[in-house]
């Protein structure tokens, strides 16, 4: 890297990446959990759509890639909130089964 900026850039994707191979790797655990949630609730499903679709026609349409630096602001505010919301539904939902499993459980003794 060629100085402190690109370095702080490099991180941040990273971090990004990093966020979307862990809610990946929960994807191919359950993957009918994962859609049925997607499907369930609309303002994610909307989140994934803009993000795609915003990334899609930007990529096709800007052949400077400065400007694609500036452009993919909107695009990842809407797929970072999608990743944190997704991950926090994942993470009750989980939170819900084993609640319910324990309940379970406790009438069965």
């Amino acid at each position: 890297a060629r100085n402190s900026v690109m370095i702080i850039s490099g991180l941040e994707n990273f971090i990004y990446l990093l966020l979307a191979v862990i809610l990946l790797l929960r994807l191919l655990q359950s993957p009918r959990r994962f859609f049925s949630l997607l499907f369930t609730q609309p303002f994610l499903l909307f989140l994934l759509s803009y993000s795609l679709i915003f990334s899609v026609l930007v990529g096709l349409s800007t052949s400077n890639f400065g400007a694609l630096v500036r452009f993919k602001i909107p695009f990842l505010a809407s797929f970072v909130a999608f990743l944190v919301l997704m991950q926090y539904f994942l993470k009750k939902e989980n939170r819900n089964y084993l609640n319910a499993l324990l309940m379970k459980s406790k009438r069965q003794d």
